[in-house]
């Protein structure tokens, strides 16, 4: 249903399609403090959203003042867990900087240099990697433990912002602007610069290190996790041995931030709690491998008054933790960037830069979620904002496109989500009839919690009522948002847009030559594609037939046959979030096929034909899909990257055409850019990966090398052994089985 609106605003330009510009050289992007500071996840712009509303809730602190005093440390810590996949980013980042200072990468003449020469960054790296490690938790000072999660296999919906990411990364390290390193003037009035309908991806010898290391399976990530773990080892025979020290590593499946909160959530069952312990196993616990357990042993038993303390950028990290009841948690960001720019004008010194932290009090965060939902628990609040919190967008579903975290956004969906509440007197989470209505809008203050969760939270399959997403609650939200659709649509379209112009005029892209500017405007450039080439003004939400336009140049031609399909996978997306993000079961398979959100307007027709039929549906089945962390790569890495970081054998799954997989994996492809701000949150439109047939490529190529391999040992002598698994997890042994018996 397509509604008649009013025209377009005539202040509001449009922006004519961009001519092509051919890329010329590999461009080398230069490090600069707040990119090196500055590269969070999860719900965009939601930190800077929180710093804004509620500064109170928001510690600055440097860590500084505690490292290698004798004083009480700045934060009291029990038990310190690290997201560490962006700590060795940002290290990454810093040793290149450092290594550019310096001299610069050296010439890559052939193979073998390039070789040796990668291999010398690698240990820069890690050297630089270790370094803050070891200074970062000598600050802090946990009394009874220690966690490093890095990341390791994910679920498939992870996957695909993985290789959104790597493509982008790849690919804007081979775009070399024109010679002077930025849109060019031809003297005609129009400028040359990439164009969104035919971009190409001009390759060149790329520089030796490739950020797409930081990948599970690489070379890079096992001698990381090796030499991280050797040293780890001798530090717990020296400063170290009053804590249990514990490094998770690539090799062991889901995402950082999962492996800490199961693990925190995990020590609910220990004696020392006074709740009674869960009647079957956890999730998390089944999750945990015999060494992981073996080297608690040592560590001092939990007790429900610690402090956990958890490091990362992930703006996930927030509601997760929130989600995370009966626990004192706080969470230790890096001050960003820009901040810590200001601060070195200030005189401040770069030292003291790295250790400054915005520290945030979890139990503060829920008791404001809790007082602006108003539920009959602090738990039940917390849950609902999370599925609010889904509409602006996670690492697994795009946000609404007629949405924007801010202070207003936030207030209206909070304010729509009362009005539905009063209306139907049903809940965002579970279908059953409010029974506590009078206190829900007596405002009265936050709750005592519970003394601490003694409900098993891991369910098998989500099965759990609490978890599952009222569609009707959705469809009356998502009607009361659809009416003010167009409205917001214009506003937002408007912005990104004036943000657009701003940004060209500030860059001189306005009919006049464009100097090479080098540093740190040559990587701002790159950060800021999006906005110095706007997605062509082709949409003009407000007009009639912009939904219509919307599908067309966003989704593909064939709108009328995406839209349903599209909702359905929307909604199965934030019943997938939920669960995910509560640690109940999900199939690890599914994932969301579209580059944008459906309309709102679209949201709301689909559920008020099928919300019923899909209450009626049985829970989705519990699913893994198996992939080991080769197999991963071959689903994440572009050509480049798979190149350089496989076997042969393997990497001719992505180049030799012959096998029926090369398809896969373009050297071009075109940029959506439509309302982002930065490179990292575009969309490259790449073909949807069939694993199945990657798999069954990847696994008929591992049966013949091990055979190779077995025929050599005997060879040479040796007795034939059992293969033993890798370092993949039973479901990864269970697909490559089906495989073979295909």
């Amino acid at each position: 249903m397509i509604h008649k609106t009013n025209r377009r605003p005539s202040h509001i330009k449009r922006t004519p399609p961009n001519p092509t510009l051919h890329c010329t050289r590999a461009h080398v992007l230069p490090c600069s403090l707040a990119s090196v500071l500055s590269c969070p996840m999860g719900i965009p712009l939601y930190f800077k959203y929180l710093r804004q509303t509620y500064p109170h809730l928001i510690e600055r602190v440097n860590l500084l003042q505690s490292n290698g005093d004798t004083s009480a440390p700045v934060l009291k810590c029990d038990h310190f867990y690290l997201d560490f996949n962006c700590a060795v980013h940002r290290c990454a980042a810093q040793a290149m900087q450092r290594q550019e200072k310096n001299g610069g990468v050296r010439a890559v003449n052939d193979h073998s240099d390039r070789r040796d020469t990668r291999y010398d960054q690698e240990t820069l790296v890690i050297d630089a990697t270790w370094e803050f490690l070891e200074e970062l938790v000598d600050a802090v000072r946990p009394r009874k433990s220690l966690f490093v999660a890095i990341d390791g296999v994910p679920p498939r919906s992870k996957m695909v912002q993985q290789r959104n990411r790597r493509y982008l990364s790849d690919w804007g390290k081979r775009v070399a602007v024109s010679s002077g390193g930025g849109a060019r003037d031809d003297g005609a009035g129009s400028m040359e610069r990439m164009r969104h309908d035919d971009t190409t991806m001009h390759t060149a010898t790329p520089p030796p290190w490739d950020s797409n290391s930081i990948t599970p399976g690489t070379p890079f990530m096992a001698r990381l996790a090796a030499d991280l773990r050797a040293r780890m080892e001798a530090k717990k025979a020296g400063s170290w041995r009053h804590i249990g020290v514990e490094l998770s590593d690539a090799g062991q499946q889901w995402e950082g931030e999962q492996k800490i909160y199961a693990r925190i959530r995990s020590t609910q069952s220990s004696p020392s709690f006074s709740n009674k312990t869960e009647d079957r196993p956890s999730e998390s616990r089944r999750r945990e491998s015999r060494s992981s357990r073996s080297s608690r042993s040592s560590a001092a038993r939990p007790e429900p008054t610690d402090v956990h303390v958890v490091y990362g950028l992930d703006a996930d990290l927030l509601v997760l933790s929130a989600l995370c009841q009966g626990h004192a948690i706080r969470v230790l960001r890096p001050v960003d960037g820009f901040e810590l720019e200001k601060d070195l004008h200030k005189g401040m010194t770069e030292r003291a830069a790295l250790f400054s932290y915005y520290c945030v009090d979890v139990s503060a965060f829920r008791g404001v979620i809790h007082a602006m939902i108003r539920c009959s628990s602090e738990e039940e609040s917390v849950r609902e904002y999370a599925v609010l919190c889904s509409l602006m967008g996670n690492d697994f579903v795009p946000s609404l496109s007629c949405l924007s975290v801010s202070n207003e956004t936030v207030k209206d969906l909070v304010s729509l989500y009362h009005r539905v509440k009063r209306e139907i007197r049903e809940a965002i989470c579970g279908a059953s009839v409010l029974t506590h209505e009078t206190h829900e809008y007596n405002a009265t203050g936050d709750e005592d919690i519970a003394a601490l969760v003694s409900r098993d939270c891991f369910r098998n399959g989500g099965d759990d009522a609490r978890y599952r997403l009222n569609c009707e609650f959705l469809r009356c939200l998502f009607e009361k948002l659809a009416s003010e659709e167009d409205a917001r649509m214009r506003d937002v379209d408007a912005g990104y847009y004036a943000m657009c112009r701003s940004k060209r005029e500030r860059a001189g892209h306005r009919g006049r030559p464009h100097r090479h500017r080098k540093g740190h405007d040559d990587e701002n450039e790159i950060d800021a594609y999006p906005l110095l080439h706007p997605f062509p003004d082709l949409i003009r939400p407000g007009e009639t037939g912009w939904r219509l336009r919307y599908y067309r140049h966003l989704f593909g031609p064939d709108q009328q046959a995406v839209i349903e399909r599209a909702c359905r996978n929307y909604i199965e997306g934030l019943q997938w979030s939920i669960n995910y993000h509560c640690q109940q079961g999900v199939d690890d398979a599914w994932y969301y096929r579209y580059p944008y959100s459906p309309t709102v307007l679209d949201l709301a027709n689909y559920l008020a034909l099928n919300s019923s039929r899909i209450m009626r549906e049985p829970i989705p089945e519990v699913r893994s899909h198996g992939m080991n962390p080769e197999m991963q790569m071959l689903m994440v890495l572009p050509p480049s990257s798979i190149v350089d970081m496989l076997p042969p054998e393997y990497a001719d799954v992505a180049t030799n055409v012959d096998r029926g997989c090369a398809q896969f994996y373009p050297r071009d492809f075109r940029v959506l850019t439509y309302l982002r701000r930065y490179l990292s949150d575009c969309v490259p439109v790449l073909p949807d990966i069939d694993e199945n047939r990657v798999g069954e490529q990847y696994y008929s190529i591992r049966r013949k090398r091990n055979a190779r391999e077995r025929r050599s040992r005997i060879g040479q002598g040796h007795t034939p052994v059992q293969r033993k698994t890798p370092i993949v997890s039973s479901p990864g042994q269970d697909q490559k089985d089906r495989f073979d018996h295909q």
